[in-house]
């Protein structure tokens, strides 16, 4: 709540002398008077940083411990005045010994966290990722002397500043240096004007950012004034974070204007004096955190983080093997008005901002990685004791944030589960990460950070961005400086400002590309909006799309209606049969059959099978090899209003007698050397070769069968891998709109020669034989030897002077392009297909790559969380060099949907670069 508006108020005066102690306190905490007893803390301007404060001064003020619990249950200081009163009757055996100033006799450890970034040190010696930049613009008249004199009393002040870290027998300790002059660099970049001088700022800055610290000799504090015009200074420090934190930059801009002012005129600066120094504090921490105190708080967190998932946000690139630390920061804001309302939402809701952000991100990456077992880290500022608060040092821990999100609950349910599991996590916060990572011991991984891999945070008045001081006539306003390094895959900063929350997203270059990061943001921003809206919606409710991606994915990508050809597959084949009669249709060994000949001997055996009873609808099963009877058993059957049913001779007889009684066949075509093999009972087996002469009599013409679209035209079987196999029923628009499609996708003419590779049960073979026989193509049968080794293989495409296979990958990296150089199409499927294949068989200018299989992750599922299964469309990450290789994706695992796959492909057959479909 503004001052004023606290003004404004009648306010309640406090009863007894708790109250009036307590009030107070408030009042410093808040920084301001009008507070009255029965307001609640969070609702007059409190937020998570001020509960630590209020904490403090209430420990150090009455001698007990207490808890965040404790606060948001008693959020009043009429009820934090009573639940004090009862403390003070119980037994306290929580407190920690007060913080003094210690001997220095012997070496001085390092604190915990210190220790932490020592040991990273020593694996990544002059690693930037751990460098601090604080940017600060002045203007006005500058004096430089007591600006540096300013700068030089700082590190005076605080030993953290001055202080190296050594080896001493084996283990890490403090050395303070001796006090000595401070010398602040500067240049002079006056004679520069406008961009120019930009532009050269920038880069000296990012060069100062890049110069790496030695913690061994120091020093860890630099600072460097750039002039740019007669009353326009840039002030960059760079500080090691294992001296300084986020609260620290508060303490040094107020320091620096309180001594800058001092300093110019003259006077005495009247700083209070520390208490307590860095070193003290790490003596204290090393003396208190140990034995059953340390195991009583690990315990808690072992049980928290036990089995915590790994959060699989989709990525843009490969994660490396080692993880890197390579980044970049978008900078960018939450609207003041959304900003308001989420502020307002959280009083409604009796949560802390914080509580509200962290729920909202974290619905935010369970959306975009399909997870409902969210783990955030989140820096919190660990200064619990009154004598740290003035105190530059790094204090900062790191707590683990774990949330459920199972249950599709409503956004307020997750707001009381995040709110219980904050609370929880503060009472024991003491404990630091690294021991926490030590006793949780997660699957050691060296490509992520242990524990989380996304980073969130909200900061308050006390850090530099929300620092504006005047003095002596010399404005101070902090500038965005930022480096370019990220120590975990994802952060988000926020912090409060009059123009909405700034936020400040860090990301990994190694895996995300800028325009993803922009994506997500925009993403949590339409999250913000929709939860503000109506927070008891449930998650999966909530909107994260923006009206023009609802707009591209409900309406855009789905326009892919067409009319279905009004025909079945085998009147197109009949259709081509006029257009190229002596055309070349199957080539089988030497052996060929011309368009007219192969339609002439299925008319011959469909007129044969309606004497044999076969009507429209019926189900037969074709169990045949490789040869012209295939291709003319599944013609034939059509023509009859029948359905086909594959049957490998090659499967199992139980696997068959399933397929043949789970889809009711009628009658089988065989070959005579298949009948030992199939001894059915109760299905007639009809011999193709013995019944030659005998169809040879039938007209050659086709018969008069009115077949429909919608008539059933084959049936496929599943490979069974989950359980029983399943057949899947096609209909004769879906063949025709594969046909139609193949024909655009693929530009099929009558100079094609296309191998027929697969099995009769794989639908493959439906893919190689209808784009074949329905646009003028020769369809080339492999004899069975023919496909046994590379050799026979290659010969084979060789000599037919094979133009289109579709293989996959394991068998395409033993060919040789050089080998086979008709070959102009290669359809891969079955399996993920490296990018090096890719590679060495793609060439823009004489041959097209289709990789039937898709890339390793979902391309639209990545970057769309919000897209339905099966979902068409142009992925909006694609890079224009992964474009321009012309190479199509297109999942054929379920290629019998051939309905879905024709649409898909209609809906993007005008994108330059190839055909990308989505089958999630």
């Amino acid at each position: 709540m503004a001052t004023a508006e606290a003004q404004a108020r009648t306010v309640q005066a406090p009863r007894n002398s708790f109250e009036e102690i307590i009030l107070t306190i408030w009042r410093e905490v808040l920084g301001y008077q009008q507070v009255g007893v029965e307001d609640n803390f969070f609702e007059v301007g409190g937020h998570s940083l001020l509960v630590n404060q209020l904490i403090a001064r209430l420990r150090s003020t009455f001698n007990v411990q207490i808890s965040m619990r404790s606060v948001f249950s008693a959020p009043s200081i009429q009820a934090q005045a009573v639940l004090i009163q009862e403390l003070l009757h119980s037994e306290q055996d929580l407190l920690p010994p007060p913080l003094v100033a210690m001997s220095r006799d012997e070496a001085l450890p390092l604190s915990f966290a210190q220790q932490r970034l020592w040991l990273l040190d020593q694996l990544a010696e002059g690693s930037r990722a751990y460098t601090i930049p604080l940017a600060l613009k002045l203007q006005g008249e500058l004096d430089v002397t007591a600006l540096e004199h300013s700068l030089q009393r700082i590190v005076v002040r605080h030993e953290v500043l001055r202080t190296i870290f050594q080896n001493h027998n084996g283990e890490p300790v403090q050395a303070i240096l001796p006090i000595s002059n401070f010398r602040l660099r500067h240049q002079d970049l006056r004679g520069l004007r406008g961009a120019e001088c930009e532009q050269e700022l920038a880069g000296l800055i990012q060069r100062e950012l890049q110069q790496s610290f030695s913690l061994e000799r120091g020093p860890l504090f630099r600072a460097r004034l750039f002039w740019l015009a007669d009353s326009e200074y840039v002030l960059v420090m760079t500080v090691h974070h294992i001296v300084w934190d986020g609260w620290s930059m508060g303490i040094f801009v107020r320091e620096l204007t309180t001594l800058y002012k001092a300093e110019h005129e003259k006077l005495d600066a009247n700083l209070p004096s520390l208490p307590v120094q860095y070193a003290d504090y790490a003596l204290w921490q090393r003396n208190w955190l140990q034995g059953q105190r340390l195991e009583a708080q690990l315990a808690y967190w072992k049980t928290q983080l036990a089995g915590a998932e790994v959060l699989q946000l989709p990525l843009d690139h490969p994660r490396p093997a080692q993880q890197t630390q390579n980044g970049r920061v978008l900078l960018t804001r939450v609207p003041a008005e959304l900003s308001t309302q989420l502020k307002q939402l959280s009083q409604q809701e009796g949560v802390t901002l914080f509580m509200l952000l962290l729920a909202s991100f974290q619905t935010l990456l369970a959306r975009y990685s399909g997870q409902d077992d969210i783990s955030v880290g989140t820096p919190i500022a660990n200064r619990d004791q009154v004598e740290l608060e003035q105190l530059i040092g790094f204090f900062v821990n790191t707590m683990v944030l774990r949330s459920d999100l199972s249950g599709d609950p409503s956004f307020s349910e997750l707001l009381r589960r995040v709110r219980e599991t904050t609370l929880n996590a503060y009472m024991y916060k003491d404990v630091p990460f690294e021991k926490i990572v030590e006793a949780v011991q997660p699957e050691r991984d060296q490509s992520r950070t242990p524990l989380f891999q996304v980073l969130f945070s909200v900061q308050s008045g006390t850090e530099t961005n929300r620092v504006v001081e005047a003095m002596d006539g010399l404005t101070i306003t902090p500038l965005e400086a930022t480096g370019e390094t990220s120590r975990f895959d994802l952060s988000l900063v926020l912090a409060d400002t009059a123009q909405g929350f700034s936020c400040a997203v860090e990301y990994n270059t190694d895996l995300f590309e800028q325009v993803t990061v922009e994506r997500m943001f925009a993403h949590w921003q339409n999250l913000l909006a929709s939860l503000v809206r109506n927070p008891a919606q449930r998650l999966s409710q909530l909107t994260m799309l923006s009206e023009d991606e609802q707009a591209q994915i409900v309406r855009n990508w789905n326009a892919t209606e067409r009319p279905y050809i009004p025909a079945c597959w085998h009147q197109l084949f009949e259709r081509q049969v006029a257009r190229t009669p002596q055309q070349e249709a199957l080539v089988f060994g030497a052996q060929s059959l011309s368009y007219q000949q192969l339609d002439q001997q299925a008319n011959q055996l469909a007129h044969y099978l309606l004497q044999q009873g076969i009507k429209r609808g019926d189900r037969i099963g074709v169990c045949v090899e490789r040869s012209f009877e295939m291709v003319i058993s599944i013609l034939a059957i059509l023509k009859t209003g029948a359905a086909y049913v594959t049957l490998d001779p090659a499967y199992p007889f139980q696997r068959l007698e399933y397929m043949v009684e789970n889809a009711q066949i009628q009658l089988i075509l065989s070959q005579p050397a298949l009948a030992s093999k199939l001894p059915f009972k109760q299905v007639q087996l009809l011999h193709l070769h013995e019944l030659a002469p005998r169809i040879a009599q039938e007209p050659t013409t086709s018969p008069d069968v009115v077949v429909g679209v919608h008539d059933l035209a084959y049936i496929i079987f599943t490979s069974g891998s989950t359980g029983k196999p399943k057949g899947v029923l096609v209909p004769h628009y879906g063949l025709a709109n594969l046909m139609e499609a193949q024909c655009e996708a693929f530009a099929l003419t009558t100079a094609d020669r296309i191998l027929q590779f697969a099995s009769i049960s794989f639908d493959a073979s439906v893919w190689d034989i209808i784009g074949s026989l329905c646009t003028g193509a020769t369809l080339c049968l492999a004899q069975a030897d023919e496909l046994l080794s590379l050799h026979t293989l290659v010969d084979l495409i060789a000599r037919q002077r094979i133009s289109m296979v579709t293989l996959a990958p394991s068998m395409l990296t033993q060919l040789n392009p050089a080998d086979v150089p008709a070959l102009k199409k290669i359809v891969v499927v079955g399996e993920a297909c490296s990018e090096e294949l890719m590679r060495r068989w793609t060439d823009p200018a004489q041959r097209r790559f289709y990789n039937g299989y898709g890339p390793t992750e979902c391309t639209i599922c990545a970057t769309i969380m919000e897209c339905t299964p099966q979902l068409p469309g142009r992925p909006p990450s694609v890079s224009r060099s992964r474009a321009s290789r012309s190479i199509c994706w297109i999942a054929t695992c379920s290629l019998y949907r051939s309905v879905w796959l024709a649409s898909c492909v209609s809906a993007v057959l005008g994108w330059p670069g190839g055909i990308w479909i989505c089958q999630s």
